[in-house]
């Protein structure tokens, strides 16, 4: 008799458990909440070494040593492209040796960010990793080379389910670590 097929049954077997136990992991996480609700009152400050702004278009390019803050979101990197609409922060692609993303949510906890490209956009309140990507929340840690973060459904996306079907450049793990509980 053929083993091949139960061979392949039991790795399908194992997928789907693995997939229950990650989801059960991240609803289980703590002090999941959203964004600071009065950041996208606040202005947005950019300093770089160099800058090209096209009003008409709502696009800029900062390079070198660039930090975007608005309210307590801090970005970091080398590169940086700022997409307006009307006048508000539509979406920001920062792009580093290690670019890095910062934000205080409204329970008081920050969540940190880091990889190579870091795509943000505002009215989705989603964050999208690129290449050698972290996300921390409080003393959790996600790890992939596509991360997607949902700040509004408090949802972490990671691994080849993080590139919109498409085919992952990698096969890298995700690797995921879970604080116990302080009692």
């Amino acid at each position: 008799m053929n083993q091949f097929p139960n061979q392949l049954l039991t790795k399908l077997m194992q997928r789907r458990m693995l997939i229950g136990l990650c989801c059960a992991v991240l609803s289980a996480l703590p002090g999941q909440s959203s964004a600071l609700t009065s950041d996208k009152e606040k202005p947005i400050s950019v300093e770089a070494d160099s800058v090209d702004i096209n009003q008409q278009t709502g696009i800029s390019q900062y390079k070198g040593n660039v930090e975007l803050i608005q309210g307590s979101m801090h970005l970091t990197g080398a590169l940086l492209h700022v997409y307006t609409k009307d006048g508000h922060l539509d979406k920001a692609i920062i792009e580093g040796k290690l670019a890095k993303f910062t934000q205080q949510q409204d329970n008081g906890n920050e969540v940190r960010a880091q990889a190579q490209r870091i795509e943000y956009f505002d009215s989705s309140e989603k964050i999208y990793l690129y290449d050698d990507a972290t996300v921390w929340q409080a003393k959790d840690s996600f790890h992939s080379d596509h991360i997607i973060y949902d700040m509004k459904k408090e949802l972490v996306t990671a691994g080849e389910a993080a590139t919109d079907g498409k085919p992952a450049d990698t096969k890298e793990r995700v690797k995921i670590t879970i604080q116990p509980k302080q009692k």
